[in-house]
């Protein structure tokens, strides 16, 4: 049998995935191919089969995946079977085992590592290949395999073949594999050989010179020179499209020279002009005659009657005081031919394979009692019978087993399935008519060329069940599964697919027509060449999901996601959809339409050229690139927005991932309040997409909770965005989530509406803690409080409006959506005020309200005033304390903003204007890479070296990325700064930034008064940070000082405290830490991390700065003496009770403006007097303040008072306000015979 499917499968027309009907064939090859697979032990027909099914393309490839992590045989049999095929498909599969892997079978995984290349072990050529191929089909290449790959060959092989002259097919390769490496160094060699090479015969260079910095000088030429040699051929709009996305200006440019050249290049422009977006197309209508406009207003127009129809109409409605009698009947007969053009090709499309459709004829053999009759007692299982060719009607069957029965070219009529089990059955042919199906188990069964009408299935599972041309007419499938299936072929007509799970199944070649696909997922699964017509597709996710040539016309398409699939060649054509895959495959069409030499109508109607005709036409013309700017502009940053995603998930642990799916679903239900006790919270809606709330993911938390019917919201949450580093390079394991809840004022003016929220939101913090370990914060806002940037801050967090200009700035830099709705500021041009904004929005409201209803308006972001920089700045070194790294860059980002004033754009502008472009390095695109590259610019240009390397650091310590995916300026400076983690680096490093934010706070001043600006703070704001930051920064007399900014990664092991002792001189009390990063080296043997004069001193040092915790070694030398070791430790367990870390140095910022006064007061007697002393000889005082600083003094010889009175003692020696009653505690050494004394 084998032989004979091999023999069928190199029979196979090359492209055989571009047809329904061969996407078909080769779903139900691989199909049959992996179940012949899953039973072969024979090693060297399973090398050949694995072959087989890799050179079926990715869905063939995950089928092998999936056989080999089955282990049928053990992994080291497996091993040589992989390594003799050949290897673009060794590294095919390769690539698709990294993409899925068993992360928590370490046995395999260390397997898995094993078969990567290593130097010796790596074919360039079939490297290239391979590399080659997945660009082709937009597979993404696993990042250890693309490590490996460049470490053992490529790293050296495609600059060698880049410096050298390819020639046309293999340049091509090289450059599809640079694009799938996407490694820094190699795309240097890229654009060297796309500059040189750029205007000569050969592959398109675009993509490496479009992928260059926009500021190389010798980009542009070779662009126009590119541009205009690709202009001319036949396939010119397919390979000119990126272009109208990354510089549409210069193609706008190329298409007007083309255009006043006339003749054949004139023609070839008209055609390329429909793809042109506003960017493009302004310059060209400036550069050309008034009549080559009308021709080009024209042309576009044109093609919007065969692309975007729906636009038009909604036009015409909108501007039908525009159009007379005429241009109205010509306009109505544009639309009817184009009505009767998409019926054809629906038709074309739709129409089923000759020779599918069931079976006829009569069973043959002997005679058999009726199938009734046999069903009849359903505790019997009817086994190995042949009832083909039956009837039965009316019937319920409930839990009955069949297995291995003939039911081929049946006939069921009205027929109930209840819990029903089929195991290697034959339906093929048969057809069934009303029947329903609940919590039916379908295996092996053989469904081929059967039809299903007017029927219903409800929690089926299809496994392993070959159902290829199946029909399915006016038929609902709710909560079915279907599992490595073969379902190629199927057609689908005004059929409901709710709740579907598949996995690993055949879709290829599917024909869909009026059905709706909701809150469904697919997992590994082909369905290429598929075909959608007048669908609805909601809430559904696909992963790993092969749709190549797939096609969608006029289908509604929302809140659909695609997660590492192959989509190369998929269009859709009409409809409407949020996806940015989807987005870009109608952009793809109508290059594709424009490539067709019969597609393009060339010339309008005569009523449509003349006035008023052709000013309907302009103005057509004119508001459609309008919206189709907004158009591109979202699709660009929902792209943007999945890619930072799937990042965000791919650094989170796997079950902390869970919770971003999990709490749009959390907001719209009731389980969590239920779960928790809960009383008054508001039932709560979420705009956008409609969540799809999985009801196994809930029970698998919330057991035993089941939604309850939905409650008319009292509260619509129009948005759910993070904010800061989630989905960038700063996110890292211990960083928190920040979640902006934006909703519309409450339906009722109750305040009881928004607490009940605020509650609900505080307890899904704490279960966040506690079932994921992630720290998250919800900041719950109306949307009018997030326009006029009011975003819950306190009168002593306001610091002028600066503070919330910068917060909105970082906002839309950083924003990642979990839920509701998209941005409007998504949608507008970079730098566009709130009056362009307002008025882009009404434009969509009319010709685009499904658009419309999409976006939610928070407001946009605008440039920080001069006079408010000063209190920004203040506010950041406030808040520097807690995040000294991100206020360094977030000071620098001030610093320069303030520099160039109200004509600084915004950083959030800037990437912006790199996504919508099509820029893909991580410098122009991550929030926090882009804010390094863009601050050390400022720098560079002022020659200060000592904060350029400062900020390298503060990047290197915020960031998680490898150095060899960043740009080489990056690398050398990051390499300066691998010195981390150790004590004296950290004490280094927090001088570092002390220096730098005083200089910049100076810089800033020193701007302002240059510039004559008057600092718009309050005397109450001015009053608050002044005194928290002289308590930061400040040093003061009897002050224990802090160490700037000190890492939390510095943890100490042990610390060993010990005297220099010299005749004639104080007493130098010293204390030496031992760290994880020290190694086996004894403390003793180390430097002192401390010295003082002070004993008292160096313990409150010790304690204030978090050096010592609780549980640490403490070790002492003899020279110690007269203290203790043990008094030591328990001195320091009592301040680091006493005087609680976060509690004394972060007041609430309300006892700034306050007087000054001590809170806490720990007295020690004779600490460093010898024991046998009956005196109070020695007192040291260490106290904190409301301000936020730790003091210490100590008084040799004190007077009787202070045994008299220890409190007016206190009050008459010590610097600072005692009040009436502090919180006094004393301490005197364990075996100290000095007096005790009472405080009260």
């Amino acid at each position: 049998m084998l032989p004979a499917i091999l023999a069928d499968l190199a029979e196979l027309p090359t492209g055989h995935g571009d047809t329904p009907q061969g996407a078909a064939a080769a779903g139900e090859v691989a199909c049959l191919l992996f179940s012949i697979v899953r039973a072969l032990r024979d090693v060297a027909l399973m090398s050949r089969v694995l072959q087989a099914l890799s050179s079926l393309g990715r869905f063939g490839r995950c089928l092998a995946m999936l056989h080999i992590q089955a282990r049928s045989l053990p992994l080291p049999q497996l091993t040589p079977i992989l390594l003799a095929l050949p290897g673009i498909d060794f590294l095919a599969i390769v690539n698709e085992m990294f993409l899925a892997p068993l992360t928590d079978d370490k046995q395999y995984m260390a397997w898995l590592k094993g078969l990567l290349p290593v130097p010796g072990r790596c074919d360039p050529r079939a490297t290239l290949l391979f590399l080659s191929t997945l660009a082709d089909e937009g597979t993404p290449l696993a990042k250890p395999l693309r490590d490996a790959l460049l470490g053992a060959c490529m790293a050296e092989a495609l600059p060698k073949a880049f410096a050298g002259k390819p020639g046309a097919a293999n340049a091509e390769a090289l450059l599809k594999a640079s694009v799938s490496l996407a490694s820094p160094a190699i795309h240097v060699e890229a654009l060297g050989y796309a500059l040189r090479a750029a205007g000569t015969e050969g592959p398109s260079r675009l993509a490496p010179l479009l992928a260059a910095a926009p500021d190389l000088a010798v980009r542009e030429p070779a662009l126009l020179t590119e541009m205009g040699r690709l202009a001319i051929l036949p396939e010119a709009p397919a390979l000119l499209l990126p272009a109208t996305r990354a510089e549409p200006e210069l193609l706008g440019l190329v298409l007007a020279g083309m255009l006043r050249q006339g003749g054949e290049a004139r023609q070839y422009a008209l055609r390329l002009t429909p793809l042109l977006p506003r960017l493009g197309l302004a310059p060209l209508l400036a550069d050309i005659p008034d009549a080559e406009r009308e021709a080009v207003l024209g042309r576009i127009f044109l093609a919007l009657v065969r692309h975007d129809s729906d636009f038009l109409r909604r036009a015409a409605k909108a501007m039908q005081n525009m159009l007379d009698a005429a241009s109205m009947q010509a306009l109505s007969d544009l639309f009817s031919a184009q009505a009767a053009r998409d019926d054809a090709e629906s038709a074309a499309f739709l129409a089923p394979p000759a020779g599918s459709g069931p079976t006829s004829g009569k069973a043959q053999g002997q005679r058999r009692p009726p199938l009734a009759e046999a069903l009849k007692d359903a505790l019997i299982p009817l086994k190995d019978q042949d009832y083909s060719h039956s009837t039965l009607s009316g019937e319920v069957l409930e839990g009955s087993t069949l297995s291995a029965v003939n039911l081929s070219a049946s006939q069921f009529s009205s027929v109930t399935f209840r819990r029903v089990r089929l195991s290697a059955c034959a339906l093929q042919g048969s057809q069934f008519e009303g029947c329903t199906f609940q919590a039916c188990t379908f295996a092996g069964v053989d469904f081929c060329d059967a039809e299903f009408q007017n029927c219903r299935f409800e929690g089926c599972f299809f496994e392993r069940c070959d159902a290829a041309r199946l029909r399915l007419a006016s038929c609902a499938l709710a909560g079915c599964a279907v599992v490595e299936s073969c379902l190629a072929g199927m057609h689908l007509s005004k059929v409901r697919l709710d709740r579907l799970v598949a996995r690993a199944s055949a879709f290829s070649g599917l024909r869909a027509q009026e059905s709706a696909l909701l809150h469904s997922s697919f997992t590994r699964c082909d369905l290429s060449s598929s075909v959608l017509e007048r669908c609805a597709c909601r809430g559904s996710e696909f992963l790993d999901c092969t749709l190549a040539q797939a096609r969608l016309r006029h289908c509604e398409v929302s809140g659909v996601n695609f997660m590492r699939c192959s989509l190369p060649g998929l269009a859709m054509q009409g409809g409407h959809t949020n996806n940015p895959h989807l987005a870009n495959a109608r952009h793809a069409s109508l290059a594709a339409l424009l490539t067709r030499p019969d597609s393009a109508l060339t010339e309008l109607p005569p009523a449509l050229r003349g006035a008023p005709g052709a000013a309907f036409v302009a103005a057509s013309v004119g508001r459609h690139v309008r919206l189709d700017e907004a158009r591109r502009n979202l699709v660009a940053m929902r792209g943007q927005n999945q890619r930072r995603t799937e990042l965000a998930i791919e650094r989170l642990a796997e079950h902390q991932g869970v919770f971003l799916r999990l709490l749009p679903q959390l907001l719209v239900t009731d389980v969590f309040e239920q779960a928790q006790g809960l009383k008054g919270v508001p039932a709560c809606s979420l705009g956008g997409p409609e969540i799809s709330v999985d009801l196994t993911l809930l029970e698998k938390y919330f057991p035993g909770q089941a939604p309850t019917a939905k409650s008319p919201p009292l509260l619509n949450i129009e948005a759910l965005y993070a904010i800061g580093s989630l989905g960038s390079v700063a996110q890292k394991p211990s960083s928190d989530i920040d979640c902006w809840v934006c909703h519309s004022e409450p339906a009722a003016a109750s305040p009881d509406i928004r607490e009940g929220l605020r509650r609900k939101l505080a307890a899904l913090e704490s279960w966040a803690d506690q079932q994921f370990g992630l720290e998250v914060h919800f900041f719950a806002m109306t949307l009018d409080e997030v326009r006029t940037n009011s975003f819950g801050m306190s009168d002593k967090e306001s610091s002028g409006s600066a503070q919330a200009a910068l917060l909105k700035e970082e906002f839309y830099r950083t924003a990642l959506r979990l839920g509701g709705k998209d941005l409007l500021w998504w949608a507008t041009p970079p730098g566009a005020d709130a009056a362009a904004a307002q008025s882009l929005l009404a434009d969509i409201s009319v010709l685009d309200p499904r658009l419309a209803a999409e976006l939610v308006d928070l407001g946009q972001p605008e440039p920080i005033p001069a006079s408010e920089y000063f209190g920004a700045c203040l506010w950041q070194m406030v808040k520097a304390l807690h995040s000294p790294y991100k206020s360094v860059m977030k000071l620098a980002l001030l610093e320069k903003y303030s520099d160039k004033g109200q004509t600084m754009r915004l950083l959030c502008d800037r990437i912006k204007e790199a996504v919508l472009r099509g820029r893909t390095r991580p410098e122009w695109v991550d929030p926090y890479l882009a804010l390094f590259a863009s601050i050390r610019q400022h720098y560079a240009g002022l020659g200060d070296a000592a904060s350029l390397s400062l900020l390298a650091e503060c990047l290197w310590l915020k960031a998680d990325v490898d150095p060899e995916d960043l740009p080489p300026e990056f690398v050398q400076v990051i390499q300066a700064s691998w010195a981390t983690g150790t004590f004296a680096n950290s004490l280094r490093l927090g001088g570092l930034v002390n220096q730098f934010m005083i200089a910049a706070y100076r810089r800033i001043q020193g701007g302002l008064r240059a510039d004559r600006a008057s600092a718009s703070i309050t005397p109450q704001d001015m009053t608050r940070l002044g005194r928290r930051i002289a308590a930061n920064f400040a040093q003061r007399e009897h002050k224990v000082s802090l160490v700037p900014f000190l890492s939390e990664d510095v943890a100490f092991t042990e610390l060993y405290f010990y005297a220099e002792k010299a005749p004639g001189k104080r007493t130098v009390w010293a204390v030496k830490g031992k760290e994880k990063a020290t190694g086996k080296a004894a403390v003793e043997s180390l430097e002192p991390i401390r010295r003082d004069t002070d004993v008292a001193r160096l313990l409150a040092w010790v304690v204030v700065n978090g050096i010592y915790e609780p549980g640490l070694a403490v070790q002492a030398e003899k020279t110690l003496a007269p203290i203790a070791v043990m008094d030591v430790l328990a001195l320091l367990q009592d301040l680091t009770a006493f005087f609680p870390r976060r509690e004394i140095v972060d007041p609430d910022m309300e006892e700034y403006l306050q007087d000054e006064r001590v809170t806490r007061a720990y007295v020690i007697l004779n600490l460093a007097v010898p024991p046998d002393k009956n005196k109070i000889l020695q007192a040291s005082v260490i106290y904190s303040t409301n301000w936020g600083e730790l003091f210490c003094q100590t008084f040799d010889n004190p007077p009787q008072l202070l045994s008299l009175s220890p409190l007016t003692y206190l009050r008459e020696n010590l610097s600072r306000t005692v009040p009436s009653r502090p919180e006094v505690k004393i301490f005197i050494p364990k075996k100290s015979a000095c007096p005790r004394i009472k405080v009260f």
